[in-house]
């Protein structure tokens, strides 16, 4: 019997065994005209893929198996993948490259913002990851090249971090999975504390000694973005009142 594989969704019709292979086994010596409809358009689609312009006729008995195996293994790839990056965007992860091209539309500059991206990563400033891995990438430009530093992935959580550290005024931060997002609607909608004025003056003194708007978001149950809004009210108000001193 035949290794059992994914390609059951292919065809689902075709319960007797999973795959291409499987399927074409007792009808290698027929014409692709004596094949049965169903399996003959199977055929037609999945050899294609393999082989362009060759066709079934053309093939001899064994090379028939071997292009039907392929077809599988093909199938099996895309299957891995497809999943692979319907885990990463549900995750919320992106390669550094996708993430510099993210944060350039705050007007940054993609090519800077990724090189200051792979440099963090290879220092170990900001963890990173190979694609469809949970356990993090060594840094340093000897355990992985230089020049692909931009493939690899980092979460979202871990960038905004990396941001609030080395970038606070860059304006971009990535949103959370569903999930994430869903638990601070039904935050808000318990009512998001308010802030008093002291608390206030904290943040801002907390914030002026280097302690990150992530951090500061969680000690004072507050969001990122009411944070980030303070600060810049803060930081306006003082250019405001220098300018006003200047001018006096």
């Amino acid at each position: 019997m035949h290794e059992k594989r994914l390609f059951q969704i292919d065809y689902p019709e075709m319960d007797d065994d999973f795959g291409l292979e499987a399927a074409v086994r007792q009808h290698l010596g027929k014409r692709f005209s004596d094949l049965p409809p169903d399996l003959a358009e199977w055929v037609q689609a999945r050899f294609h893929a393999v082989l362009s312009g060759v066709t079934w006729d053309q093939l001899e008995p064994c090379n028939r198996l071997n292009v039907a195996i392929r077809a599988d293994e093909l199938i099996k790839i895309e299957h891995v993948y497809r999943r692979r990056d319907e885990d990463k965007e549900a995750a919320r992860r992106y390669t550094l490259a996708e993430a510099a091209k993210a944060i350039s539309q705050s007007g940054e500059r993609e090519k800077l913002i990724l090189n200051k991206l792979c440099s963090a990563a290879s220092r170990g400033d900001l963890a990173v990851y190979a694609a469809g891995e949970q356990a993090r990438l060594p840094f340093g430009s000897e355990a992985h090249p230089e020049q692909l530093w931009g493939e690899a992935e980092a979460f979202w959580r871990d960038i905004n971090i990396w941001l609030d550290e080395h970038e606070p005024r860059v304006g971009y931060r990535f949103l959370g999975p569903p999930r994430a997002e869903v638990k601070t609607t039904k935050k808000k909608k318990s009512g998001t504390p308010k802030l008093t004025d002291s608390q206030r003056e904290e943040i801002i003194k907390r914030s002026a000694a280097g302690e990150s708007q992530t951090d500061l978001g969680i000690a004072f149950g507050v969001s990122h973005q009411a944070i980030s809004k303070l600060l810049a009210k803060w930081r306006e108000d003082q250019s405001s009142k220098n300018r006003v001193y200047r001018l006096k």
